[in-house]
């Protein structure tokens, strides 16, 4: 009998030390002051994206300015295929909070998404976290564990994985300013 006790209170034990879930630790750390959240939809990064093209042909975009956004937008840009866009940023929070976030958030995980890549460098730490069908990514989660401005970066979508390669080519990961 004391066998089994002990069994159940080791099992008990194990699940309380499960990672938590990037989305959970999101979800907590996203009420905490100056700590900063973006939360956009297809329709609107769509609508930045018109708005940007207005902006550039003085407010009132011509065909040819709307194709030229539409070829850009046909030709590799991550942003045709998104359906969600989710940043939260640590940059402007008090330093105990920034450490605290990368202490839990270093060994978080994320259901139904595998780790694909996790680097680090000058103590620059980035785990990109993906869940992929036909080839495609339908989930991507880039977190980055740098000690000045840790963040998650979160996009959803049917995004090829040439796209993703050129986002991912865009992340310098060395601390040159």
């Amino acid at each position: 009998m004391k066998k089994i006790i002990v069994l159940a209170v080791i099992l008990t034990a194990s699940f309380g030390l499960r990672a938590q879930t990037l989305s959970a630790l999101a979800a907590k750390y996203a009420k905490t002051e100056k700590v900063e959240e973006v939360h956009l939809t297809k329709d609107i990064l769509m609508g930045m994206i018109l708005q940007s093209a207005k902006q550039s042909d003085g407010n009132n975009p011509d065909e040819g300015a709307l194709e030229e956004m539409k070829k850009q937008l046909d030709e590799g840009s991550v942003f045709k295929d998104l359906e969600e866009l989710y940043i939260l940023s640590f940059e402007n929070c008090s330093t105990s909070a920034r450490k605290k976030f990368c202490s839990e958030a270093s060994e978080a995980t994320e259901d139904g998404l595998e780790l694909l890549m996790s680097a680090n460098e000058d103590g620059n730490h980035v785990k990109i976290f993906a869940s992929m069908e036909d080839g495609r990514c339908k989930d991507l989660i880039i977190l980055s564990l740098d000690p000045k401005e840790p963040a998650i970066v979160r996009m959803k979508g049917n995004i090829k994985m040439k796209d993703i390669g050129n986002v991912l080519g865009q992340i310098n990961l060395s601390n040159d300013d």
